[in-house]
């Protein structure tokens, strides 16, 4: 309702904002590259200057989002282990009953929780290292159900990856790493697969779009539009309201 209610004025405003965007942006983005835009919760990969991959994610919540930043992935984590950032680790983890704690391999090292490798690690099977000061990166998860929801804004700031064990292995392949890479992956303990060649992870956030075919429109879960928009010297476009026609064959309850 909220989408259909939106008038002529907003949608510009977003499209305003959106182009703004893309002129920050470099104007020749590298041939091989993975974008993932945050807003639309979708990751576009690019080899050699051609789309080869799309895939669901799950970004950062609104209070929780995913910064906006470009960093190169440089290595593959087999069956990563999961330092909890404290913050999280004193609210989420430190409270949970004791057996919860050990049924889903937590343990105290250095005074903060550590989540051994396994099925119920946070970071599922396998991780995306970026080299970046903000600790952001992109993972597998045992949360599935996550990519059949269409708000997926539920992280706390990392990328979730739909599918990541196939994304990893194919990366993996094109980097010639792959025997590296799928050894690991029958170990049980964490391995590190440097990749020869980083790819450059751009992580956007772009409340409009151009899919290939149609301009795409997503709402703006972190309010960063808002942000530009006044830098641009534009007035919020308040929703369009469609008035209902009265009818007498109304059905009353």
């Amino acid at each position: 309702i909220s989408a259909l209610s939106t008038g002529p004025a907003q949608r510009a405003r977003q499209l305003a904002v959106a182009m703004e965007r893309l002129r920050w942006m470099q104007r020749d983005p590298p041939k091989t590259r993975i974008d993932v835009n945050t807003a639309a919760t979708v990751l576009d990969y690019w080899r050699d200057g051609q789309h080869v991959d799309r895939r669901k994610v799950v970004a950062g919540e609104p209070d929780k989002p995913t910064p906006q930043l470009q960093s190169p992935l440089y290595r593959l984590v087999a069956k990563p282990t999961w330092t909890v950032p404290k913050g999280i680790g004193d609210k989420e983890v430190a409270d949970k009953d004791p057996q919860w704690i050990a049924d889903n391999g937590f343990a105290l090292k250095d005074n903060l929780w550590v989540q051994a490798s396994g099925p119920k690690n946070s970071l599922g099977f396998v991780k995306f290292d970026m080299q970046d000061r903000e600790a952001i990166y992109l993972h597998d998860t045992p949360a599935k159900a996550l990519f059949g929801i269409p708000q997926r804004h539920r992280s706390h700031g990392c990328v979730r990856v739909d599918d990541a064990v196939a994304f990893a292995t194919d990366i993996a392949q094109q980097q010639g790493v792959l025997d590296k890479f799928q050894e690991a992956m029958l170990q049980d303990e964490e391995t590190f697969i440097k990749l020869p060649k980083p790819i450059p992870v751009r992580l956007l956030y772009q409340t409009v779009f151009w899919d290939g075919s149609n301009v795409q429109f997503r709402q703006d879960v972190y309010g960063w539009d808002d942000n530009v928009a006044k830098a641009l010297g534009l007035e919020p476009g308040a929703p369009q309201k469609i008035e209902q026609p009265e009818s007498s064959d109304e059905i009353a309850p």
